[in-house]
């Protein structure tokens, strides 16, 4: 049933996959399955399935239900790590008057999963440019810079060469230096960031012509005509 819902979320079928995944619940909990981390796995595909959908009010009741059980049931630190950047995420999202909610949340998801998988990991690199977001978009772009900068060296160390996770931090790094007025470090990400994206997703995609457009700018910016 869990695995059918998880075919369906792939498919965009969210609708569909969140009856599945209720199938799947009300099985675990008759099996007595409570202990299992599977309630939580649950509990988060449902939310994730309502934010996709745009039902942030009903995802939130799920993740909070998931940090619920996560707490009960006495899971891993790191099951506790997701629940809270999930919440994050649909903080951040919701209003702009949540922000500092947000940012609570992912340094709470950011420290546990620091100390439970070290500095050097692809999911410290996610959570800290989440961060760096926040900061980009409340225009503090020197804490932006710094926060994608260490979110970037992660992902260069132990992701492979042209990951599109290493390209999008090359691209919020180089919008940040672009925002200080930095045309010489923002032009040489851009220029990064298109021989990794046209590769990865084609010359036609909507973030090449994205890109093009801040190249464009920044040659105005500087009077290249």
């Amino acid at each position: 049933l869990y695995n059918l819902g998880q075919a369906l979320v792939r498919y965009g079928e969210y609708e569909e996959a969140i009856e599945w995944f209720e199938r799947a619940m009300v099985k675990a909990y008759a099996m007595n399955a409570t202990s299992s981390v599977n309630i939580v796995s649950i509990q988060h595909n449902i939310g994730h399935c309502c934010y996709r959908m745009g039902r942030y009010e009903e995802a939130m009741r799920c993740y909070h239900r998931a940090l619920v059980s996560v707490c009960e049931l006495g899971l891993s630190e790191l099951d506790l790590a997701a629940s809270l950047n999930c919440i994050a995420v649909l903080y951040f999202h919701n209003s702009t008057a949540e922000i500092d909610k947000a940012t609570e949340m992912f340094k709470k998801s950011l420290t546990i999963r620091r100390k439970v998988l070290g500095s050097l990991h692809p999911s410290v690199a996610t959570v800290l440019n989440n961060i760096g977001r926040i900061h980009y978009l409340r225009n503090q772009y020197d804490d932006a810079l710094v926060v994608y900068q260490e979110a970037l060296l992660i992902r260069r160390k132990v992701l492979e060469k042209g990951h599109i996770d290493v390209a999008a931090t090359i691209y919020n790094t180089g919008q940040t230096h672009h925002q200080r007025g930095e045309l010489d470090e923002a032009m040489a990400l851009y220029d990064e960031f298109l021989q990794m994206a046209k590769s990865r997703l084609g010359s036609e995609h909507r973030d090449i012509a994205i890109m093009y457009k801040c190249v464009a700018q920044i040659h105005q910016e500087r009077g290249d005509y």
